[in-house]
């Protein structure tokens, strides 16, 4: 009986019909480009508020555009817009979807794998991860170009505690879970209408589209 509960749920589109399962594309599709936008809208508001503060606060105003673009600003534009982008983004794509609460929970619910193929599947990331490293070093040996010149990631800073909390916070942990949250939850539960591999599929294209690269 569990055997055949897995295999329902791994090809979704032998029980709804075309036009449902085109309804949850619809609606995905939908929640992606909210989540763009609200990420775009969301730096555009926190870079004019960031200016008027500066305009008000700094002793140079003639170099705000310098300090919109310092480490400490940027850190924060980023943090704040992406973050923001993908807990809204999510839901939005679950209460599209579903009813908001049994997406959730629906998150979390064990896996119809064997904990061995899960631990399979660190050492097949990690030689996954290696193989498009190398891709990368060939693609820029060859073009002179990695394709992600324009990606700006603000870096640590020396004695300087409090952006370094915030930095940690954003790239280690509230990044990672806020951008599984969408990706992996609420774009995969959304396409999974089409089964399983075209959801996971897809859910990581779009992942590495929203990244540049």
């Amino acid at each position: 009986m569990e055997n055949n509960n897995i295999a329902q749920t791994q090809t979704p589109t032998q029980e709804y019909p075309p036009r449902k399962v085109a309804k949850y594309y619809n609606r995905t599709g939908g929640a992606i480009c909210l989540h763009f936008v609200i990420n775009q809208v969301v730096q555009v508001i926190a870079i004019i508020i960031i200016a008027l503060v500066l305009t008000f606060t700094s002793n140079e105003p003639k170099n705000i555009s310098q300090q919109l673009t310092s480490g400490p600003v940027l850190l924060y534009l980023i943090a704040i817009s992406y973050i923001v982008a993908n807990i809204t983004g999510s839901i939005i794509g679950f209460a599209l979807n579903g009813k908001l609460k049994n997406s959730f929970k629906g998150m979390f619910t064990k896996p119809g794998i064997s904990c061995s193929l899960m631990a399979l599947c660190i050492p097949a990331a990690m030689c996954i991860q290696s193989v498009s490293m190398i891709l990368q070093t060939l693609f820029v040996s060859v073009t002179g170009s990695s394709g992600m010149e324009n990606m700006q990631m603000p870096q640590i800073i020396p004695g300087n505690t409090m952006n370094n909390v915030v930095y940690v916070l954003y790239v280690a942990i509230l990044g990672p879970i806020t951008e599984e949250l969408f990706f992996r939850g609420a774009v995969m539960k959304g396409f999974n209408f089409a089964g399983q591999k075209f959801a996971i599929v897809f859910s990581a294209f779009w992942f590495a589209v929203f990244h540049g690269n």
